[in-house]
């Protein structure tokens, strides 16, 4: 975290952040939504998007495992004081904000993924689910009928 940014603006970047990954993700693997090719493309733009707008205020942590789980090992191999700095204990921002950003962002995404306001009366994935059922279960009966033919 940059010197000059105050420790709520941090939090706010954070929390943000974590809520539109957790939205984009809620939203982009809605079952019948979007189609299952596109979905980690569509979540891998959004983290660099993210990463690309965040990382010159925050560092873009958007994980409390991958910021604390480091501090916490070099803090009990002998870094205490530069692990956990003790007067400020800024890192707080990267456990606290993306945890409520996943949870704002979670329930934002059950309540537009409930709602169903954009979605499709027929979705593609499911258009072609059917297809491939039908062109399956009738390469059997074609089969068979080739093989009555030939004998």
């Amino acid at each position: 975290m940059l010197a000059n940014v105050i420790f709520w603006d941090a939090f706010l970047t954070e929390l943000v952040g974590t809520a539109l990954l957790a939205l984009v993700v809620f939203v982009v693997t809605k079952e019948n939504y979007i189609p299952r090719n596109l979905q980690p493309v569509l979540i891998g733009l959004t983290v660099a998007i993210i990463i690309s707008l965040l990382a010159p205020i925050t560092q873009a942590g958007l994980n409390p495992a991958r910021d604390f789980g480091p501090r916490l090992v070099s803090y009990f191999a002998g870094w205490r004081q530069i692990a956990i700095p003790a007067p400020n204990y800024g890192f707080l921002v990267y456990i606290f904000g993306p945890v409520f950003g996943a949870l704002v962002g979670g329930g934002l995404g059950k309540l537009v993924t409930s709602a169903d306001l954009q979605a499709p009366a027929k979705s593609w994935s499911g258009n072609r689910k059917l297809s491939l059922r039908r062109k399956v279960a009738s390469r059997p009966a074609v089969a068979s009928k080739k093989i009555l033919r030939s004998s």
